[in-house]
């Protein structure tokens, strides 16, 4: 993305040295700061203060009236309309914070899902066709590195559109590209090396959609057969206080908890 991504490389730079948890949860707390104010902006705070008490009264109606059936039966009914109406109070912002919350997922990906390639390690590296290009394009793919070898010939998987080829790290750390010929322009794709937390780039898509979901390199030129060229990194993980997970879990659930923390200082209401 022309504008997030400077903006998010600019955020974590900071963190480059750091233990990759530090710029992992600083970014799950951004995400739900960024969140609350997105979900303040577009929603009446009056109306959901209301349509929460209404729904909560309801509550208190079916335990106060617990003994008595007709009067629960009838506070049961008021309940569930009553929270179908705050539900629908809370769908427009909601809705609204979603946009914010799938475009700083997809960084996060860029930057917590993989880690960077080490000196000498093993990858693989995948080039997938686009539907109405021809397969022969396959045989002549060849794959070229700035930063390792490529080891072996390319195994092609013609029912799969894909062409695939083992690549080795070079013997010092640090970054390089990958540059695919296919009998036209060069096709070139950052192959992320080093230590520490840097932005890892797993797919260079041709596709606009799905550019959303891979947004550190610029879209593949369409005048060209490949839709997609990607890197097959290592997944990172994390220990967070002795909790041991992946990227998505961790900010998902430090992004909640921020939300949760912040709400009354932000004056949010849910």
């Amino acid at each position: 993305m022309p504008l997030l991504n400077p903006l998010i490389d600019y955020l974590l730079a900071p963190f480059r040295h750091l233990p990759p948890e530090a710029g992992l949860t600083v970014f799950a707390v951004m995400t739900g700061v960024v969140v609350l104010l997105v979900f303040k902006a577009t929603s009446s705070p009056g109306r959901v203060t209301r349509a929460r008490n209404r729904a909560l009264s309801c509550v208190i109606e079916i335990w106060l009236y617990r003994d008595d059936p007709w009067v629960s039966l009838g506070a049961v009914g008021r309940a569930v309309l009553d929270s179908l109406r705050y539900f629908a109070v809370l769908a427009v912002p909601m809705l609204a914070s979603l946009v914010p919350m799938v475009l700083l997922l997809a960084q996060a990906h860029d930057w917590f899902a993989c880690r960077p390639l080490a000196p000498g390690e093993a990858v693989m590296v995948v080039a997938r066709l686009k539907p109405d290009a021809e397969l022969s394009r396959l045989d002549h793919a060849t794959l070229q590195t700035s930063n390792g070898r490529v080891e072996g010939p390319p195994v092609r998987a013609a029912a799969l559109r894909e062409v695939a080829w083992h690549v080795v790290g070079g013997a010092t750390a640090g970054a390089g590209t990958l540059v695919l010929t296919a009998g036209e322009r060069p096709l070139i794709k950052d192959l992320s090396g080093g230590r520490g937390l840097c932005r890892v780039s797993a797919c260079r898509v041709a596709d606009f959609w799905e550019w959303w979901l891979y947004p550190g390199e610029s879209r593949l030129p369409q005048a060209q057969p490949f839709a997609r060229l990607e890197v097959h990194y290592a997944k990172a993980e994390y220990n967070l206080l002795g909790w041991h997970t992946r990227w998505l879990p961790a900010v998902l659930v430090l992004s909640f908890l921020a939300g949760l923390a912040l709400k009354k200082p932000l004056r949010v209401e849910l």
